[in-house]
């Protein structure tokens, strides 16, 4: 679908509004001191495409500054796809102006560089993830095959000639005394 040709509603123009002050409020603070400790712009993912589009070139420079920026941060992993979705977004809407700008080409090198380091590192976290989770199923299934072969043979519980109960737990044959609540 193009982008183009998505219609430009109140909530997509309010949200373009919210990221063009968001914007502007970055770019104070970054002036202002080094650290950045205003919240960025809460748009839902359903409109952000449409406010993306209706952002002017200038803004877009900015943008991209900014995903840069929070994609360069180590707490970029935890939002790895949600800035790389705006920054396809945004590329996507506005490639025209983007490729025919001299001044945007080392910005967006640099965001294809960050980009594919942080989809590496999910991809990595993603690979990890599921190497262990393969570890724990073996496992489990090795536990239930042990199980099943001492209910075929008979042995249900393997601790009870040695007043044991199935988890090692010493039975209770009234011995021990009782505490008093």
């Amino acid at each position: 679908s193009s982008f183009a040709s998505i219609p430009k509603t109140i909530k997509s123009i309010k949200g373009g509004d919210r990221i063009m002050e968001g914007l502007e409020r970055a770019d104070q603070e970054r002036l202002n001191s080094k650290s950045s400790s205003s919240k960025a712009p809460s748009i839902p993912r359903s409109e952000l495409e449409q406010s993306i589009c209706i952002l002017p070139l200038t803004h877009v420079e900015r943008f991209m500054d900014y995903l840069i920026i929070l994609l360069k941060t180590k707490t970029a992993v935890n939002n790895t796809e949600l800035l790389c979705r705006v920054a396809v977004i945004l590329i996507q809407t506005h490639s025209k102006q983007i490729v025919s700008s001299a001044t945007l080409a080392i910005p967006l090198l640099e965001l294809r560089r960050w980009t594919r380091i942080r989809l590496k590192e999910s991809r990595d976290v993603v690979g990890f993830n599921m190497a262990a989770l393969r570890i724990i199923a073996k496992m489990a299934r090795e536990e239930e095959e042990q199980r099943s072969f001492f209910r075929e043979e008979g042995h249900d519980n393997i601790w009870a000639g040695m007043g044991l109960l199935s988890r090692g737990v010493p039975a209770d044959d009234g011995k021990r005394k009782r505490s008093k609540r």
